[in-house]
């Protein structure tokens, strides 16, 4: 089966994260669906840390899980909308890499 190449961008963030009085992935989802790009995931992990070494998970009354934010494009779209959003506080480690589309795309791929 032949798929579409994509890239696939991944924001890493936590949920208390707020970007104003938002939290971050929530502003990240909704500039992705202005943009029109193509889909979106958000991704709650159990335990990680970044930088700055300190461990995001859930605690007794602290819940602070670690997010990843998946979209899926074009790279010159993904690129482009990263420099829409990379001043954003509460943003982490923001990465990009090449995927294969095989189902669930844009009609495009039949």
């Amino acid at each position: 089966m032949q798929g579409k190449s994509y890239s696939l961008l991944r924001i890493f963030t936590d949920e208390l994260a707020l970007s104003g009085d938002r939290p971050v992935f929530e502003v990240v989802l909704e500039k992705a669906k202005v943009h029109q790009l193509l889909g979106v995931t958000v991704l709650r992990g159990r335990v990680g840390f970044g930088h700055s070494n300190l461990i995001h998970a859930s605690r007794f009354l602290d819940h602070n899980y670690p997010l990843v934010v998946e979209i899926v494009d074009e790279e010159g779209r993904l690129r482009s909308f990263v420099t829409e959003i990379s001043a954003m506080r509460g943003i982490g480690m923001i990465t990009i890499a090449p995927v294969e589309a095989l189902l669930g795309a844009r009609k495009d791929l039949a």
